[in-house]
């Protein structure tokens, strides 16, 4: 067994590993022994039944198999992290709780984000920037990159969100204080973290066009509009093409309140345009729905690289199936 590090540190954010943070060699943890630790990390404090953790774990499994997996994961992630108190284990149940011993990059950045709100609340503006972008920079990416767990799914957004959200916050105060660099860098980054969300290329052109930047604004627009076309089959709503027109002078300025306020909210799917190519593959599919409305087993797997036209092919064929 691994002796106890005198600092641990679990990294699930743009990562899954578990390593010394005095530089030591990163532990070999496997894939679902991450997994009950992501699990008890973020539940920390909160006793954790075995029993349901092997439901959680291997739902496809007999309670008995399901449990001795358990057991041999937790020997696994026990031989990783060494005696460290932060893993609780006890009779029937686990628990993590969080210890000096252990740096969790997941609690800095919640940490962060309620000292952040908590800050906003009695007026310290000071104090709120300081720990938003402390937040912002704890976030290093998705929440256990690669795993499709539905907990994981669930977790993951919300950990994006409140992200994205203080970025939206932090990028507007910068603004108001005339940073206008700062502030660009952050809501690049918001793009980054949300590129199907056309509200950081607004706030991405407007910074631009407040730095005199029009051709950057005007490239943020086409990258923006070639992005949606490509990955959802629609272009900009009115609100991000209004900016573009007032770039453009093609009329005056449009506040864009009231573009908002006029513009419908974007339904789901993908009717805003025609569905071009890719017909055979659309017949298929709808082949295989047929079947499986009279009563066959059919499974379909749509693969391909990223801005073929994946997502476009399968929202062609549940609008198909809403018709019928």
């Amino acid at each position: 067994m691994r002796g106890a590090f005198s600092m641990l540190g679990v990294k699930f954010l743009g990562e899954r590993r578990v390593e010394a943070e005095d530089g030591a060699a990163c532990c070999v943890v496997s894939t679902r022994s991450l997994e009950l630790l992501a699990f008890l990390v973020t539940n920390e404090g909160v006793p954790q039944q075995r029993r349901v953790l092997a439901s959680l774990l291997w739902p496809d499994s007999q309670e008995s198999q399901a449990r001795t997996n358990l057991r041999r994961e937790l020997h696994n992630l026990r031989g990783a992290i060494g005696d460290d108190a932060s893993l609780e284990i006890g009779t029937s149940t686990l628990t993590w709780r969080d210890r000096p011993s252990c740096r969790v990059d997941v609690r800095v950045f919640e940490t962060e984000r309620i000292a952040a709100a908590s800050a906003e609340s009695i007026g310290d503006a000071k104090e709120w920037l300081a720990h938003a972008e402390a937040a912002i920079d704890a976030y290093r990416g998705d929440f256990m990159p690669g795993d499709l767990e539905e907990w994981v799914l669930e977790a993951r957004l919300s950990l994006l969100r409140g992200c994205v959200d203080l970025c939206d916050d932090v990028i507007a105060a910068l603004r108001d204080s005339g940073e206008m660099s700062r502030a660009l860098d952050l809501v690049r980054r918001r793009v980054q973290l949300m590129p199907l969300e056309e509200t950081g290329y607004r706030s991405l052109m407007e910074l631009q066009i407040e730095t005199g930047d029009r051709a950057a604004a005007m490239s943020t627009y086409h990258r923006c509009a070639a992005l949606f076309e490509r990955e959802l089959g629609v272009g900009p709503d009115l609100e991000t093409t209004a900016i573009f027109d007032r770039l453009l002078n093609r009329r005056a300025p449009i506040d864009p309140h009231v573009v908002a306020s006029s513009t419908p909210a974007r339904k789901g799917g993908f009717s805003g345009a025609a569905f071009v190519g890719r017909v055979r593959e659309l017949d298929a599919l709808v082949k295989l729905w047929r079947d499986a409305d009279a009563g066959e087993r059919t499974a379909a797997l749509v693969y391909g690289e990223p801005g073929v036209g994946k997502s476009r092919l399968v929202a062609e064929l549940a609008d198909f199936a809403s018709s019928e």
